[in-house]
């Protein structure tokens, strides 16, 4: 066998060769842009019913509404009669007033003045009655304090009529009374209050009014 000879030329290249096997996972790239926004979903199951709020601010009043139907009429009243109350009276309703504006007195003495009258220190039933006599004071307009019949000598607290010796139902006392402050069992209304009801001491002397049926 003789010597190689020397390399020849580079042959022509040759056919594509077979497809490789998949090479190892390269590393993750850089995050991409944001895409679109896909479509809604489907609607999902209501949720647990949350917690009470807290309470709002009031609103605004409201319109006024419209006028309600006419109750049904009253029974009659009873008619007022003509009293014939004496000079020095007047009078209000079924009762006669006497107004002592000139002399003052204690408040037992103002009822012993009412009953040799042939009546009683005053007894207030309601509010019409109460300004009734409060504008028989006002237009006096200088009686100073006024003694009614309210007490509460017997039992402390317990204020009763001298004339029938029955308790309060309708008062018109003062602001923070009464409060017995010095063993005031005796009622007058204030001429420092708008003749709003007040208890003192019986000792004092002021102006009374005297009632009669």
């Amino acid at each position: 066998m003789g010597m190689p000879g020397e390399m020849g030329q580079t042959g022509l290249v040759g056919p594509t060769g077979r497809k490789g096997s998949i090479g190892e996972k390269g590393p993750t790239g850089d995050k991409g842009p944001k895409g679109e926004i896909g479509l809604a979903g489907l609607k999902g199951e209501k949720g647990i019913r949350g917690d009470k709020g807290l309470v709002g601010n009031m609103g605004p009043k409201g319109q006024i509404g419209a006028r309600g139907q006419n109750g049904e009429k009253g029974n009659p009243g009873d008619s007022v009669k003509t009293i014939n109350c004496g000079s020095g009276w007047e009078q209000f309703m079924r009762s006669c007033y006497h107004f002592q504006f000139k002399s003052k007195m204690t408040w037992n003495a103002a009822k012993t003045d009412c009953h040799r009258k042939g009546g009683f220190l005053v007894k207030i039933d309601n509010t019409v009655e109460n300004w009734f006599l409060k504008s028989f004071i006002i237009v006096d307009k200088n009686p100073g304090h006024v003694w009614i019949g309210a007490h509460d000598s017997v039992q402390e607290s317990r204020f009763i009529w001298e004339s029938d010796n029955t308790v309060l139902t309708y008062t018109d006392w003062n602001e923070g009374e009464p409060n017995n402050a010095g063993q005031e069992d005796c009622v007058h209304m204030h001429s420092g209050a708008t003749y709003k009801w007040n208890d003192i001491q019986c000792s004092h002397k002021f102006s009374f009014i005297c009632e009669k049926h």
